[in-house]
């Protein structure tokens, strides 16, 4: 059964505009699509094995004027780390809110640093001695009374602190690269001489921290990199270029989507779609290592502090709540088909078929043209 509805508000409460054509949205729809299948194949986790299946009896399905076909009423594991649905629709949040706080911050005057951290790795090492390690960058360099006398004189608000994990590719295939990025917020500006003094600081700490785990020498430049944020135009004086723009939230929380190494999800690709062995070895292997870790984790309190009026969400709720603001179109099928649909690997092929028909009916009723219209009429197939 299909209804056209009026306009109901939106989950997320925001419309955009995107740079990718139908075409290639619809091919990396069909990818994601193809990967969480197969990790839904070999995953331990109960969330990954549920996640995209329906919850009851009902699942809808609404395109709005983009044309883009965004389903309800399944399950959604909301998982940063391991799964191609969820992750890019949480982390685009999380980018989102980064960026909202940081804006705060250097709108009263203040500053930020962005600090990247790794340490040395080799072909052959296990992923989660070092991930493990890294995983602790904030209690490891900040603590202790010297951090306590930093954090006071330079005017220290918080911070927001990503973890990302990439694999290496030839010639330089090092293996498995955890490392942290940091953006620390300030209620002034730094001098440089400042920022080069804590970034002293935070090297040797980090230095330390890796020698008591039997790990060798940080690189003296790529071991830990600070650099300063004054201002949103000066963000594209250091950080990746991509098409659209990229803001300290976007390379803080979409390491998806980033290329700096090989991502988990193209070692799942590897697997999923070229039948690679030791790819499907190296992804189990990241699986079980992030299993139940925080990827993005805020300062206690700093998030409440500078966006006191943006809900806060879970996870899964970011995931599920993934909408546009004008529905136009709503299908609503049976659950038990929706899984077999799940399970068969056709989700992607049913939904641009939703997506075609919706445009049909939009066409003819004048909303591609004139726009939407507040009669309802309902259509059934």
């Amino acid at each position: 059964m299909v209804h056209r509805n009026g306009p109901p508000g939106a989950s997320l409460g925001n419309t955009g505009t995107t740079s990718t054509g139908p075409g290639q949205r619809l091919a990396s729809r069909d990818r994601r699509q193809a990967l969480k299948r197969a990790q839904r194949l070999i995953t331990k986790a109960r969330a990954a094995k549920l996640c995209y299946l329906s919850k009851g009896d009902r699942v809808t399905i609404t395109v709005g004027p983009l044309l883009v076909a965004h389903v309800s009423g399944v399950h959604r594991c909301g998982s940063l780390w391991s799964c191609p649905l969820c992750a890019p629709v949480v982390r685009q949040r999380r980018a989102e809110e980064i960026d909202q706080a940081a804006s705060v911050v250097l709108a009263a005057g203040g500053c930020g640093l962005f600090v990247s951290g790794t340490g040395p790795h080799r072909k052959g090492d296990p992923l989660g001695p070092l991930f493990d390690l890294t995983a602790k960058w904030g209690e490891l360099t900040m603590r202790g009374a010297k951090a306590a006398e930093l954090r006071d004189r330079f005017g220290y608000i918080g911070s927001i602190r990503a973890l990302e994990v990439t694999y290496g590719q030839p010639p330089f295939d090092n293996g498995w690269h955890p490392h942290v990025h940091t953006l620390m917020l300030f209620d002034r500006n730094l001098s440089p001489a400042e920022v080069a003094e804590l970034r002293a600081f935070l090297f040797g700490r980090w230095q330390l921290a890796l020698h008591g785990k039997g790990f060798g020498d940080l690189h003296p430049v790529k071991g830990v990199d600070v650099r300063p944020v004054y201002d949103s135009e000066g963000l594209s004086e250091y950080l990746t270029a991509v098409e659209g723009g990229w803001g300290v939230g976007l390379e803080l929380a979409r390491s998806d989507v980033k290329h700096k190494g090989v991502t988990p999800f193209e070692l799942l690709g590897r697997w999923a779609l070229a039948g690679d062995l030791e790819a499907r070895a190296l992804w189990l292997e990241y699986e079980a290592v992030t299993f139940g870790r925080r990827c993005i984790q805020w300062t206690p309190g700093l998030r409440r502090r500078l966006l006191p009026d943006v809900e806060e969400l879970t996870d899964e709720e970011v995931a599920a709540a993934e909408s546009e603001d004008l529905v136009c179109v709503t299908v609503v099928v049976d659950g038990w088909e929706w899984d077999e649909w799940v399970e068969a690997g056709r989700v992607g092929e049913v939904l641009a078929e939703i997506e075609a028909t919706a445009a049909l009916f939009m066409l003819m009723a004048g909303w591609l043209t004139a726009g939407p219209r507040t009669d309802a009429m309902e259509v059934r197939v």
